[in-house]
């Protein structure tokens, strides 16, 4: 079973197959962890 948890604040995020928009996912992921703090 899949589900999808939309935490955003608005209410914007969509569900997206990896097949379909995986590397858009991947590169969004990288590049908010890049900008992380270091703790």
């Amino acid at each position: 079973a899949w589900f999808f948890l939309d935490v955003s604040k608005n209410g914007s995020r969509r569900w997206c197959s990896m097949a379909t928009c995986g590397a858009t996912a991947k590169a969004h992921r990288y590049y908010w962890k890049d900008r992380e703090p270091n703790a």
